[in-house]
């Protein structure tokens, strides 16, 4: 098999374990649901499943501050089969630590094929034949339906009476079909059609075809294979509850003893291999029988759970990067650098002054579009604003056929992102420019740094924002609010020799571990005035 397409299935199995993983946790929730509003009409609890294979099939979704999901819907990435030291990430700080605590990493560096790797394949493998086995059994399940349907006669419209079938069913997407045993009674035979035609009408075929479908993509995962018996069972009784609201409570036990005498006939339905046990009949006569009309604070109560539902898990949290961009203020940012590239030598750079601020926040301010946790690699130009702000942090707000905000792609549309391409920069791109969105150094945690004495790491300087420009000796320049910066020296490995704090404008420093910094900031004010 070709890479390429190798590398695309993987990628498909890894997004397919993260759209059940999510689910899983949903599932958890429409359970309890289920069971604090068992007394509430049926449609509620099989309304609640649709969330549930929404989330199954659908790999992106929209985003809400409502939503109670990890941050992070895809904890799996292919780093974590491909790198050394996998890690996953859910967004719940505890659990990753617990998990990727576990992960096996790879032994002799890039030398050694990654376990994580070789077990990732072996799953894909066996998800692929799972599916083929599930997908082999329903055509033949179909097949095999066929056969029994050899002769059926027409009774009317969409409606056909068969003598080898045991049980009444609907069959087809676009034009579904009604089939009925041919020994049923016309009082029976009312009932059932009433009851096939509710069936269609709710487009309950075509949740068949859908929750199987989202049974064969998942079925290694055994809370699917709950949810979708459930989903099955609660159409059902929410259709028995809407034949006996039409038919009026007088028929309850004459609907119930139908219902018992196709209790073991019902196998098959709409190519589904779908069974129905006896306790599952059972479940339903109880049901029938047992059917008032519920107390309206009962009826609004779970229409209240089956929005809440909707609300909470058919949408993703907002990222910490859209939040952001979105709460972005002018008086946040201390710098806004443009990079355009590829673009004109003369137009690759631009430092924006403060007056202009707020044009890009305005820019900022509209960002757009859902989260993608796989983004395509696209060609193309790239216009990127590398944006500090006054706590430090380098925020990278980028167009390159996605909206890029540091490290999170959305997919934002092309109408708004066009509106980008007469950027252009006014200079150059500098020499010393360093790209990445690593954390500037404040004077405040410098001083917290300082404190450590002689204890002080290059772990200590690791988080920020710094350039080697030792020439063959290890020096890092670590860049700060201006005029300040600070020069770290050393062996990697052991503990740095110095750590200098400088003032670009009095061109005077300090040692760190051993003078005041405070002292140090307060002359250099006092000179520069």
């Amino acid at each position: 098999m070709p890479y390429f397409i190798q590398s695309k299935i993987l990628d498909t199995f890894l997004q397919v374990l993260n759209m059940s993983l999510t689910a899983s946790s949903i599932i958890f929730f429409v359970l309890l649901a289920r069971l604090l509003f068992k007394r509430a009409p049926k449609v509620f609890s099989y309304a609640m499943w649709s969330v549930v294979f929404f989330r199954l099939l659908c790999p992106i979704s929209f985003e809400s501050m409502f939503s109670l999901l990890p941050i992070n819907a895809s904890p799996i990435s292919t780093n974590t089969v491909y790198s050394e030291k996998p890690q996953i990430s859910t967004g719940i700080t505890s659990i990753d630590n617990e998990i990727n605590y576990l992960l096996p990493v790879t032994a002799n560096g890039a030398s050694d094929v990654n376990p994580m790797l070789i077990a990732a394949i072996i799953g894909e493998i066996l998800w692929l034949t799972g599916i083929a086995i599930l997908l082999a059994y329903s055509i033949v399940s179909i097949l095999r339906l066929r056969k029994k349907l050899v002769g059926a006669v027409r009774l009317y419209d969409n409606i056909f009476l068969a003598d080898h079938i045991a049980s009444p069913f609907v069959i087809g997407l676009f034009r579904p079909v009604i089939y009925l045993p041919s020994a049923l009674s016309e009082q029976e035979r009312s009932y059932i059609i009433l009851h096939e035609k509710t069936h269609i009408r709710h487009f309950d075929h075509v949740m068949k075809i859908i929750a199987f479908a989202a049974l064969c993509l998942h079925w290694f995962n055994p809370l699917v294979w709950i949810a979708f018996t459930l989903t099955i069972k609660d159409m059902e009784m929410s259709c028995d509850e809407s034949v006996i609201k039409q038919l009026g409570a007088d028929i309850r036990e004459e609907y119930s003893a139908l219902l018992l005498s196709l209790a073991t006939g019902r196998k098959i339905i709409a190519g589904t291999p779908l069974s129905f046990g006896e306790e599952d009949m059972k479940s339903r006569i109880k049901n029938v029988l047992c059917y008032r009309k519920p107390a309206l604070w009962v009826m609004l109560a779970a229409l209240a759970a089956v929005a809440a539902i909707f609300i909470v898990f058919a949408s993703n949290p907002q990222r910490t990067s859209m939040e952001w961009a979105k709460r972005l203020r002018v008086e946040d940012i201390s710098k806004i650098e443009l990079v355009v590239m590829p673009s004109d030598k003369d137009e690759q750079y631009r430092l924006f002054a403060h007056s202009e601020f707020s044009d890009v926040v305005a820019v900022v301010n509209k960002s757009r579009g859902g989260y993608l946790p796989n983004p395509e690699s696209l060609a193309g130009s790239g216009v990127t604003y590398y944006i500090t702000t006054t706590d430090g942090v380098r925020h990278i707000f980028s167009n390159n056929g996605y909206l890029f905000i540091d490290g999170d792609s959305y997919a934002a549309g092309r109408d708004w992102l066009s509106s980008w391409e007469d950027v252009k920069g006014n200079s150059p791109l500098p020499e010393t420019f360093l790209f990445g969105n690593e954390r500037f150094l404040t004077l405040d945690e410098l001083k917290l740094i300082a404190k450590k004495g002689d204890a002080v790491s290059w772990d200590d300087f690791a988080l920020y924002y710094g350039q080697d420009i030792g020439f063959g000796l290890y020096i890092m320049h670590y860049s700060m609010e201006e005029p300040y910066y600070v020069r770290v020296g050393g062996v990697p490995g052991e503990s740095p020799m110095y750590a200098r704090l400088y003032s670009a404008e009095t061109e005077k420093s300090i040692d760190i571990l051993q003078e005041s910094i405070d002292d140090f900031v307060k002359n250099s004010e006092a000179e520069g005035l």
